[in-house]
């Protein structure tokens, strides 16, 4: 049971960075972005880099919490362990995704 809590306490984190990065603040959060130098970041749209970002942390935090309800099915008997294997691998895949996506969307619109 302490797992499902665990990743409630971390989809509560996402939650809020993701509010933090949706509300355009929080570019020295981006890895990349905030180590780059000034030219390179005059490059982009800061705060479209930000709501880009935010909304990925958003996507990840729904997925997440989706997962944990999974874990808690799991852990009071309602679902087969085995069948745990499914949503594991679906987050994954959805995280991928939505990484490639991000770096695409990143990539083209968020430049000035």
């Amino acid at each position: 049971m302490i797992s499902v809590f665990i990743t409630g306490a971390l989809c509560a984190l996402c939650l809020v960075l993701s509010a933090i990065l949706l509300s355009g603040h929080g570019a020295g959060m981006i890895a990349g972005y905030n180590t780059a130098a000034e030219k390179e970041k005059a490059k982009f749209d800061e705060k479209k880099l930000c709501r880009a970002a935010g909304t990925f942390m958003l996507f990840v935090t729904i997925a997440m919490a989706a997962l944990c309800c999974a874990g808690y099915f799991v852990e009071t008997g309602k679902a087969n362990e085995n069948m745990m294997a499914i949503p594991i691998i679906i987050f994954i895949i959805l995280l991928v995704a939505g990484i490639v996506i991000l770096n695409i969307y990143s990539t083209k619109k968020c430049k000035k």
